[in-house]
């Protein structure tokens, strides 16, 4: 199964946010993160499509640890080399990949859109059996275009669907207007 469309996983694609700085990284792609703050204190929290690392490096302040795991090694490597900390370890590989069990709490910004097999995202969030997900997906009505990375976009009714099936329960549902498209911002906690 091809996870991505193109395989171009490099930091030039135009799909990661990457700057040395969290001042050079956009105002919403940082506000999701701080959404997360409260919710993770003192956590196991893994940040599945990690990219360049900004916001695992943002959660790391307040989780007792952050896995970082996204399927591109150059983002990786910028990751591992500009946004460090004592808490955090970051991974190479799919997310549809991972073993790894134990997390409180899963974040998922923008990575759904990305992956062909829905099911398989939502079996895999069921697997691993976090106490609470938090994601961001673009809307349905945000139109795909030529955008050569996402397989498709979801509705709300969607997404509470899926999560519901898999065991969880809504905390927070939102549409949320990032400056360039609509997005659903989703909290969800075990039933």
């Amino acid at each position: 199964m091809s996870e991505t469309k193109d395989k171009d996983r490099s930091l030039r694609s135009g799909e990661r946010q990457v700057h040395t700085s969290l001042d050079g990284i956009e105002k919403w792609h940082k506000w999701r993160y701080e959404q997360t703050l409260w919710h993770i204190k003192g956590k196991m929290v893994l940040d599945a499509g990690c990219g360049c690392g900004y916001g695992t490096y943002m959660m790391s302040a307040e989780a007792s640890h952050v896995d970082g795991i996204d399927d591109s090694a150059e983002a990786i490597e910028f990751a591992r080399q500009a946004y460090r900390a004592c808490n955090i370890n970051y991974h190479c590989d799919s997310f549809l990949n991972i073993a790894m069990c134990g997390y409180d709490v899963i974040v998922a910004f923008e990575l759904i859109e990305h992956v062909e097999d829905t099911d398989a995202v939502f079996e895999k969030f069921r697997d691993i059996g976090p106490e609470k997900i938090i994601l961001s997906v673009p809307h349905i009505t945000t139109p795909i275009g030529g955008n050569k990375f996402h397989y498709r976009h979801y509705g709300m009714d969607e997404i509470v669907k899926r999560f519901y099936d898999i065991g969880y329960k809504p905390q927070r549902a939102e549409l949320i207007w990032f400056g360039t498209s609509l997005d659903v911002f989703y909290m969800a906690e075990k039933r």
